[in-house]
């Protein structure tokens, strides 16, 4: 378990402007560097407060891990507290064998916008795949991580 430090291939500024994304590709590319690549199985987890760039991170490491590795990755939005970005638009961004690689696991679309923590029937299996490297979007609030405190076992052991 662990990261390896090969380099990924990060999002165009073309891309990032077609999904709404704002970080430099400078600042990004010191973020992956720094992170380093997950081995299959295993997650990165971000955290943070409204409005501190976690979900653009999120999004630019797994478009960068899918594009640069054979892996399969799954995009998990945990986030309930502010759940206003549709990661599956990012999907056009992929050619068809990226996106057959790129799980997006997100509420049921009829619940994007519950004022409630709802998580898909799915998730604890999702997170027990040991099979893709899992890049984790949390509302950072105590709201945020008490509602996916249910699960904590389960991503502790990835």
């Amino acid at each position: 378990m662990g990261r390896s430090r090969q380099s990924l291939t990060l999002p165009n500024a073309a891309d990032r402007r077609r999904v709404g994304m704002m970080t430099t590709g400078a600042a990004m590319k010191n973020i992956v560097d720094a992170l380093g690549i997950p081995e299959n199985g295993t997650a990165l987890i971000f955290a943070g407060p409204s409005g501190s760039g976690k979900t653009e991170i999120t999004v630019n490491v797994a478009l960068s891990l899918v594009r640069s590795t054979p892996s399969q990755v799954m995009l998990c939005d945990l986030d309930v507290v502010k759940a206003y970005f549709r990661l599956r638009d990012i999907l056009r961004l992929l050619t068809e064998e990226q996106a057959a690689r790129f799980r997006i696991v997100e509420p049921l679309h009829q619940f994007l916008h519950a004022d409630m923590p709802i998580f898909p029937s799915s998730l604890l299996a999702l997170l027990s795949d040991s099979e893709a490297a899992k890049i984790i979007d949390v509302g950072g609030d105590a709201i945020g991580i008490g509602a996916i405190a249910q699960f904590r076992e389960t991503i502790i052991d990835c």
